[in-house]
C-alpha cells in the first residue's frame, strides 16, 4: 500500500470518532437548551455510553499501524513519496491524529465512562449548589474531578506536569511557567492601573461613577441628575425585542442563521456541530440590554470561528479551530474591538433607539455618554462574563492561580472559596459575598475543564494583537464593512483550522509576531487614559 493510500485509510478511520464526537456535541447541546429536567439520569448514562464508543474508535489498534507507516515518533517527521507528497494540511493533519491517538491510547475505557458520567452529574450538581450558594455541595464533584485528571494527565505524559498535561488539551504548546511569566507582566501592570481608574471615580463620581454612567443605558436611572424618583425612568428592554435585535446584528457581522441558530441558557455558549450547524445560546436580562448584545456577538464571533473552517478536511483534526485562545480570540474580536468600538455605536445606536424608544428620552451623545457608558470600568463587578476588559484579566488570573496550586498541592480543594476570596479583594478590591458569586459562578469546573480558563486571557490578547495588525481594521470599522473585515479572518484565521499547531505560529503568520502581551497592555491603558482623562 503507497503511503498516500494508507493516509486516505487513516482518515476514514479518523472521521468515524469526528463525526461521533458531533452527535455528543449535539447531545450536550439538548442538554444545556432543551432537555427536560427529569431526563438527567438518562443523559447521563447516554453521555457515557457515547463517550465509550467514541473512544473504542479512537483507539482503533488500525490506527497506530497506519501512523507508525506514515509516521516517525522519535524525530517527529512524516514520512512521504516524491511522487505523491504531502500537503503542509496532510503533513500537520499526521501530527495531530498521532498526538490525538497517544494521548487516547493511554486512558482506559473505564476512566473515559467515569469521566463522561460525572460531567453530566457535575452539571446538574452544580446548577443547584450555585442556586443555593453553597460550595459544600459542589466539593465532592471538585474532588472527583481533581482525582480523575491527575489520573489522566499522569498516563498521558508521566514525567510531565499535571497541570501542564491539562493546559496542552485546550491550548497545545502551552505550559504554566510561560503562562505565569505572562500573567505576571499584566498583574505588574494593570492592578496599579485599575487603582487609578478607581481613584478617578472616587473624585469625580458625577462624571466617571459606575452607577452615573450604567444607568444612561439601563433601565433603572438611579443618576444623580434625575429630577425626582420615576421622572425619566427607562423602564425595561422586553426580551423579544432584545431578541429581535440581536439576531439583526448578529447577523449583519456574518453569523449564517442557515447554518445555526441563536437560543437562550443559564450561561452562554456556542457548540460547533459542523461547519453547517453552529449553535450559538445568550441570556437577557429585561432591566439592561448590553450584557445580553455583548454576549451574544461574543458567541457569533465563536460560531463564525467555526463556519469558517476549511470544509475540504472536514472530520479531521487539522480542519478544527487550533486551540481555545485562537478561538477566544475570535469572540473577543468581534465582541471588544468591533462591538465596543465607537464606529459600531455610531452605526448601531439609532437602531437600538429604534427598537427601544424611550432611550430618546435620555438625548444621548454617542460619543460623550454611549460610548463611555458601554465601556465603563464596573469597578464593583463580581462576575466573569459580565465583566468589563480592564478587569476581566485578573478574574482570569484567580481561576488560573487556583488551578495551578490545586494541582501542585499548594491549596486544598476545600479551601477554594476562601482563596477566591482573598485574591478578589487583592487583585480587584472587591469583596464576595457568598459562593454563587463567587466560585460557583462559572460551569467550566463541573465538566473538569481544568486549564481552560487561562485562555480566556489569552485570547483577549489575541484578539487585540489581530486588530492591531489587520490591514485598514479603523477604516473597515468605520464604514462599518463587516464583510472584508470577516473575509480577513476567513483566509487568514479560520480556514487554516489547526495547520500551524501552535497559537504563536498562527499569530506569526497572520501579525507578524508572536503573542506579544505588551501589545494588550499598550491598547487597554491608551483606551482607558481616553475614556477616564486619566
Amino acid at each position: 500500500m503507497s503511503l498516500r493510500s494508507t493516509y486516505n485509510a487513516l482518515q476514514e478511520l479518523v472521521k468515524k470518532y469526528k463525526v461521533l464526537g458531533s452527535v455528543s456535541a449535539l447531545v450536550e447541546w439538548d442538554e444545556l437548551v432543551m432537555m427536560a429536567s427529569k431526563g438527567a439520569s438518562a443523559r447521563a448514562i447516554q453521555m457515557s455510553t457515547l463517550a465509550s464508543l467514541k473512544h473504542d474508535l479512537e483507539t482503533d489498534p488500525k490506527i497506530g499501524q497506519y501512523l507508525s507507516d506514515l509516521y516517525d515518533e522519535n524525530t517527529q517527521t512524516v514520512k512521504e513519496e516524491k511522487e505523491q507528497p504531502f500537503n503542509e494540511f496532510e503533513i500537520s493533519n499526521i501530527k495531530l491524529i498521532s498526538k490525538e491517538y497517544n494521548r487516547n491510547t493511554k486512558i482506559p475505557s473505564e476512566l473515559v465512562a467515569r469521566s463522561s458520567a460525572l460531567a453530566s452529574k457535575g452539571y446538574h450538581t452544580w446548577v443547584q449548589a450555585r442556586k443555593d450558594s453553597d460550595y459544600q455541595k459542589f466539593l465532592p464533584i471538585m474532588e472527583e474531578w481533581i482525582d480523575i485528571k491527575k489520573q489522566m494527565a499522569t498516563l498521558i505524559n508521566p514525567k510531565g506536569d499535571i497541570y501542564d498535561t491539562l493546559l496542552d488539551e485546550f491550548e497545545p504548546g502551552l505550559d504554566s511557567s510561560k503562562l505565569t511569566k505572562i500573567f505576571e507582566e499584566v498583574k505588574r501592570e494593570l492592578i496599579p492601573f485599575i487603582q487609578q481608574v478607581r481613584e478617578k471615580v472616587t473624585k469625580d463620581p458625577q462624571n466617571y461613577g459606575e452607577n452615573e454612567l450604567l444607568s444612561k443605558i439601563t433601565g433603572n436611572n438611579n443618576s444623580s441628575t434625575s429630577t425626582s424618583a420615576g421622572e425619566d425612568d427607562l423602564g425595561t428592554f422586553p426580551i423579544e425585542v432584545q431578541k429581535k435585535v440581536n439576531r439583526q446584528i448578529a447577523e449583519a457581522i456574518g453569523y449564517d442563521f442557515e447554518a445555526g441558530r441563536l437560543d437562550v441558557s443559564m450561561h452562554p455558549f456556542s457548540t460547533g456541530i459542523s461547519i453547517g450547524d453552529v449553535r450559538i445560546t445568550t441570556r437577557y436580562n429585561k432591566e439592561e440590554f448590553l450584557n445580553g448584545l455583548t454576549g451574544t456577538i461574543h458567541e457569533t464571533g465563536h460560531a463564525m470561528y467555526e463556519q469558517g473552517l476549511n470544509q475540504e478536511y472536514e472530520y479531521q483534526p487539522v480542519q478544527y479551530a487550533l486551540g481555545m485562545a485562537s478561538h477566544e480570540g475570535q469572540s473577543l474580536f468581534w465582541e471588544r474591538h468591533v462591538a465596543l468600538s465607537l464606529a459600531f455605536w455610531k452605526k448601531w445606536y439609532s437602531v437600538v433607539e429604534e427598537h427601544f424608544p424611550e432611550l430618546k428620552k435620555r438625548n444621548l451623545s454617542v460619543e460623550k455618554d454611549v460610548y463611555k457608558s458601554v465601556n465603563v470600568v464596573q469597578l464593583n463587578n463580581l462576575i466573569r462574563v459580565e465583566a468589563d476588559e480592564l478587569t476581566y484579566p485578573m478574574h482570569v488570573i484567580v481561576r488560573f492561580e487556583i488551578e495551578k496550586a490545586l494541582f501542585d498541592g499548594t491549596i486544598n480543594v476545600k479551601d477554594v472559596p476562601k482563596v477566591w476570596n482573598e485574591k478578589m479583594k487583592e487583585y480587584l478590591g472587591v469583596e464576595i459575598p457568598n459562593d454563587a458569586k463567587g466560585c460557583l459562578q462559572d460551569v467550566h469546573w463541573s465538566s473538569g475543564a481544568f486549564g481552560y480558563f487561562p485562555t480566556y486571557l489569552l485570547g483577549a490578547m489575541t484578539a487585540c494583537q489581530i486588530a492591531h495588525s489587520l490591514p485598514n481594521f479603523e477604516n473597515l470599522l468605520n464604514n462599518n464593512d463587516y464583510l472584508s473585515i470577516k473575509q480577513w479572518l476567513n483566509e487568514n484565521i479560520h480556514k487554516k483550522g489547526s495547520m500551524t499547531l501552535t497559537t504563536d505560529n498562527l499569530l506569526k503568520q497572520a501579525t507578524g509576531e508572536e503573542l506579544n502581551p505588551k501589545i494588550f497592555i499598550s491598547y487597554l491603558k491608551k483606551k482607558y487614559t481616553e475614556v477616564y482623562d486619566l
